[in-house]
């Protein structure tokens, strides 16, 4: 620091040094994770399990790590009404054998 910088005074001090001692005491709490969607109603809490099932499935036929990003860029989508995926839908129409990853 130059010459003739400002000296924080005594409260300043004080202060700093009572703040550090609460930021080295501070932990992350235990047990902490993703705060889960709370269904709003039966039909909410019904369509939750519906579409956690069809996911479920989703990431079942493709492989683990590239099915949240084929989910993210929407390539694998599911049908609203049949309940299938995108994938199980293409593959019934041309009948090919499911790839085994």
């Amino acid at each position: 620091m130059a010459q003739g910088g400002i000296k924080p005074s005594e409260a300043a001090k004080q202060q700093l040094a009572k703040l550090k001692r609460k930021q080295a005491t501070r932990r992350p709490v235990k047990g902490a994770r993703e705060v889960k969607p709370k269904p709003k109603s039966q039909a909410h809490l019904k369509q939750m399990k519906f579409t956690a099932k069809l996911r479920a499935r989703a990431i079942q036929e493709t492989e683990k790590y590239a099915a949240g990003k084929a989910f993210a860029t929407g390539k694998l989508t599911i049908m609203k009404k049949t309940g299938q995926t995108s994938l199980e839908a293409q593959r019934k129409e041309t009948k090919e054998k499911p790839r085994a990853f």
